[in-house]
């Protein structure tokens, strides 16, 4: 066809619409992209939940280790003022 034109896609499975009027400017045409989900958007999803989940278990644990060494130094350092005799 006359005036038509391939281009190459940045984004997978997106495609590239251009809407443009013979007689008008090229600065009055209007550039469109549209992206189509993949099937792997499901993936995605579940792999950055589980991360996400990950992470925030493990900052927990550590928390609650830090938590617990820190009760005990204070119990050492009642301890070490404390005069037995």
């Amino acid at each position: 066809a006359a005036g038509a034109a391939s281009f190459t896609t940045v984004i997978p499975n997106s495609q590239l619409v251009l809407l443009g009027w013979t007689g008008a400017s090229p600065s009055r045409w209007k550039l469109s992209m549209y992206v189509n989900p993949s099937a792997r958007i499901t993936s995605v999803l579940v792999v950055l939940i589980s991360t996400v989940v990950v992470l925030a278990l493990l900052t927990l644990y550590l928390t609650w280790k830090e938590v617990q060494q820190d009760k005990i130094g204070a119990q050492d350092m009642i301890h070490a003022f404390t005069f037995e005799s």
